[in-house]
């Protein structure tokens, strides 16, 4: 395993792990400022070995429906940014089996820019197009016709809606991101508190406020906790 400021990460194998999210209006940008960042350590840049698809790492509701991604192609020489269907390649070396630090952000004007360890890479380009995804949020898959998984860890995975958190070049954070002003998602897969032991369910969503809890506990030190008011957890196989 892989494991970022000493903590842990998320995993997946690259053959049908995601994580998903449900239509929230804190991934909806409209046309404004946002932020999107994580840490990723790509296990496999060719795993897919098909040059034309492209392994992604985040996309916010349906490729081309007012959605934003993020993911690099398959022979391993460009990061592509994807806003409303409209695709901007970022030439780079794709960086395997290391930690890599890298930030999306788009500022009140619309100036997209994209960082690779602190750097930008490529021009500045303005993209006002409105984000308003009306499906979900997929890490580790892209959320359109081809199964375009990641290979690798991401850990830190951060959204932050209304400011564009980086503008030019910086210093990497050396400590794990913590949940600054209009921050919308922070995963910085250090507690997977509910999981399946049994590894038989593909995917497990916890909807409302359900949580793990230490407060009351049967044989291990937590407990799932349930406040009655709209929690629950759903289980899929497929």
């Amino acid at each position: 395993a892989q494991k970022k400021f000493g903590a842990s990460s998320i995993l997946f194998d690259g053959t049908g792990d995601y994580l998903s999210l449900p239509v929230s209006d804190s991934l909806k940008f409209g046309t404004g400022a946002f932020t999107i960042e994580f840490w990723m350590w790509n296990q496999d840049t060719n795993h897919i070995n098909n040059s034309s698809y492209y392994p992604c790492q985040i996309q916010i509701g349906t490729f081309g429906q007012n959605n934003i991604a993020i993911r690099f192609n398959n022979d391993g020489t460009e990061f592509r940014s994807s806003i409303n269907g409209t695709n901007t390649s970022h030439t780079v070396s794709i960086p395997e089996q290391i930690w890599s630090h890298v930030a999306f952000t788009r500022d009140s004007s619309g100036d997209c820019r994209f960082f690779l360890g602190g750097t930008q890479i490529g021009s500045t380009y303005s993209n006002t197009s409105t984000i308003d995804p009306v499906s979900e949020t997929r890490i580790g898959r892209e959320n359109w016709t081809n199964n375009e998984y990641f290979k690798g860890y991401l850990s830190d995975v951060r959204v932050v809606k209304g400011s564009s958190v980086y503008t030019s070049a910086f210093t990497p954070p050396t400590a794990p991101l913590t949940a600054i002003t209009n921050t919308s998602l922070l995963l910085n897969g250090t507690d997977a508190g509910i999981i399946d032991k049994s590894q038989s369910v593909k995917t497990i969503t916890l909807n409302g406020n359900t949580k793990s809890s230490t407060t009351q506990a049967k044989y291990l030190s937590s407990s799932m906790y349930f406040d009655g008011t709209s929690d629950y957890i759903a289980f899929t196989s497929d």
